[in-house]
């Protein structure tokens, strides 16, 4: 897949699998997924990092993450707004820095998780996590340019 200038196509990617049910309850505290190895440094020098963000209900969107913090959540504020009702107004961030993929809970009601673990503090990701927002699911891809 190729972008243009433009940051967001829609409709480019593979459906997802059936997501699984998100309780209503408040999330219960576990530990942070373990951390792995992530690319090295030459493996990333000619690379993008493209977000796939599927909301219940609706077809996949695509961004490309640049060098500036990305926003998400419901609020027309965010910079990548979704309609869930089970995230915050300003859910979470994620970014990119030297290379890595970090993302962060903004103090949500419902927390954030990264491949169903919940994330208390900053934590990066790589190629192939999915990150849940509500019923929203975020899969991180890094793709050669």
């Amino acid at each position: 897949m190729v972008l243009g200038e433009s940051d967001v196509r829609a409709n480019d990617a593979t459906p997802l699998e059936p997501l699984p049910a998100i309780s209503d309850e408040t999330p219960e505290e576990q530990p942070a997924p373990p951390r792995r190895e992530r690319p090295s440094e030459d493996s990333t020098a000619e690379t993008k990092i493209l977000l796939l963000i599927t909301e219940p209900q609706l077809r996949e969107r695509v961004f490309r993450l640049h060098r500036k913090p990305v926003v998400i959540g419901r609020s027309r504020e965010c910079d990548i707004m979704i309609k869930d009702q089970k995230a915050s107004r300003q859910h979470a961030r994620v970014e990119q820095m030297e290379g890595r993929i970090m993302v962060e809970d903004l103090g949500s009601q419902n927390g954030t998780r990264v491949n169903g673990q919940l994330i208390r503090r900053p934590y990066e990701v790589i190629s192939g996590d999915q990150i849940t927002i509500g019923r929203t699911v975020v899969r991180v891809r890094r793709t050669k340019e």
